[in-house]
C-alpha cells in the first residue's frame, strides 16, 4: 500500500511539473532581431537619455499584448524602456500584481542580462 501512495504521489508530481513547462520561457519582445525580457522593478519616470522609438508592433511585443505600447531606447544603453501597465512596487523586489498602474519597465537585451 505504501508503495502504491508512493508511486501515485511520485506521478502526480511529474505530471503537474510536466504543466508547468510551458513558463520555463520568459516572455520576451522582439526588437531588430534582439530579444529582450524585463528583470527589473518599474519605473514612474524613465530614466533620462532615453528617448521615444516608437510603438510595439504585435511581432515585436511577441504574444506579450504590449502591442501599440511606445517603447524607448537609449544611445548609450542596450536596454529598453516599455510604457505598460504592470505591477505596483511594494519593497525593493516585490510588485504586487493585484494593484496595476502604468509606468516603465526596463527591458535588457537577452546578450546584455548578465552584465
Amino acid at each position: 500500500m505504501k508503495r502504491a501512495m508512493a508511486f501515485l504521489l511520485a506521478a502526480c508530481m511529474l505530471l503537474a511539473l510536466a504543466g508547468c513547462a510551458h513558463w520555463a520561457e520568459r516572455p520576451s519582445i522582439i526588437i531588430s532581431g534582439n530579444r529582450y525580457i524585463d528583470r527589473d522593478m518599474p519605473e514612474k519616470e524613465l530614466p533620462e537619455g532615453y528617448a521615444y522609438a516608437g510603438e510595439l508592433t504585435a511581432r515585436e511585443a511577441n504574444n506579450t499584448k504590449l502591442k501599440g505600447c511606445e517603447y524607448y531606447t537609449s544611445d548609450s544603453d542596450s536596454s529598453i524602456y516599455v510604457y505598460q501597465e504592470c505591477g505596483t512596487p511594494v519593497s525593493s523586489d516585490t510588485v504586487d500584481n493585484t494593484h496595476l498602474q502604468w509606468a516603465y519597465q526596463k527591458w535588457i537585451c537577452e546578450g546584455a542580462a548578465g552584465r
